[in-house]
């Protein structure tokens, strides 16, 4: 899963910034849904990349409860895959 800014602190920052907005601006219909959920994975990746790896499980717990509310399997595939990624980097 590439995010913008795995190399560049600059674009990995703007990335923080416009995920954040974005899924703070979600309504409460939309912050349950797969697509939200899917953002939070992003939103994830993005912290662990600043090194903030204690805001990155807190946001990939709530994508993987998206992911059991909605029994998404490609959320829940997405939220595995970025939790065996910062279990290798933390």
């Amino acid at each position: 899963m590439a995010v913008p800014g795995r190399r560049d602190d600059r674009a990995n920052n703007r990335a923080l910034r416009l995920l954040t907005a974005g899924i703070a601006g979600a309504s409460e219909d939309a912050s349950g849904s797969d697509w939200h959920g899917r953002h939070l994975v992003h939103l994830a990746v993005a912290h662990q990349q600043a090194g903030d790896t204690s805001t990155a499980r807190s946001v990939l717990d709530e994508a993987r409860a998206i992911a059991d509310a909605t029994a998404s399997l490609p959320l829940a595939g997405q939220v595995t895959e970025a939790v065996r990624r910062l279990s290798v980097t933390a």
